[in-house]
């Protein structure tokens, strides 16, 4: 079984089950991010009418904010996540709309066949540790929570502990796409980097005021080789109720 709740843990996966995780790297200011967010949440909601051990990730870039319309999901530490993958994966650029999965491979968000292709190749290797996430406790917007490790730890792991939101959507004034009104989901709308030195990991992760957790959250984990940032294992839970 993928996941599991068990006494003070809110959700465990383990070692050797496989898992994809997509990250899609987007802006509200990119008229070419909209077909990619389509098929993002397509396969989300696929994902989750399937029961597939599929985690999906929307990071929200601010470089195009400077164009007229500033995306109120970017933030300067999801572009520096996406330039972070540009050198792993020996890119020369960054750019929208940008699908990673795995930490191993990268495409143009839209393309059907090659994220189809990608994630089927994800789903066909097992995950290389197993990654448990305590029941959490929130105070003063931040997040707590313990993750542990299992399987074969190696050195220089680093964890990545992100706070979604399931669904948010913008009338956009100015930029490319004036006068659209956009829906995103599994927004990012915050997330810790920390360096893995155990089996047991502590995280905190400040969420933003306005965030209601409780309704439209979630707690994705992800544990990657800080080398070369390929996911190790993951894991993903909701905040508040089970079924979203």
């Amino acid at each position: 079984m993928w996941m599991m709740i068990l006494s003070g843990v809110l959700a465990a996966a383990q070692a050797g089950e496989p898992v994809a995780v997509l990250e899609l790297f987007t802006s509200e200011g990119c008229s070419s991010c909209p077909p990619a967010e389509r098929l993002f949440a397509e396969v989300a909601e696929e994902a989750r009418r399937l029961k597939q051990p599929i985690l999906s990730l929307s990071f929200h870039v601010d470089y195009w904010d400077r164009l007229g319309w500033p995306d109120p999901y970017a933030d300067a530490s999801n572009t520096e996540r996406q330039r972070a993958y540009a050198r792993a994966l020996h890119s020369e650029s960054i750019y929208t709309p940008q699908l990673v999965i795995n930490g191993q491979q990268h495409m143009v968000g839209s393309d059907r066949a090659g994220v189809s292709r990608a994630i089927r190749q994800a789903l066909a290797a097992p995950a290389a540790l197993g990654v448990a996430v305590g029941t959490p406790s929130v105070s003063n917007h931040t997040l707590r929570s313990t993750v542990r490790l299992t399987g074969s730890l190696e050195e220089g792991i680093v964890l990545t502990a992100a706070v979604t939101e399931a669904e948010a959507r913008t009338a956009v004034e100015a930029g490319e796409n004036r006068g659209r009104v956009l829906t995103h989901v599994h927004v990012v709308r915050a997330h810790q980097l920390k360096a893995v030195t155990g089996d047991t990991v502590d995280i905190a992760v400040r969420m933003p005021e306005d965030f209601a957790w409780r309704e439209a959250g979630r707690l994705v984990v992800l544990a990657q080789r800080q080398a070369d940032l390929h996911v190790l294992g993951a894991v993903s839970a909701p905040l508040g109720s089970p079924s979203r």
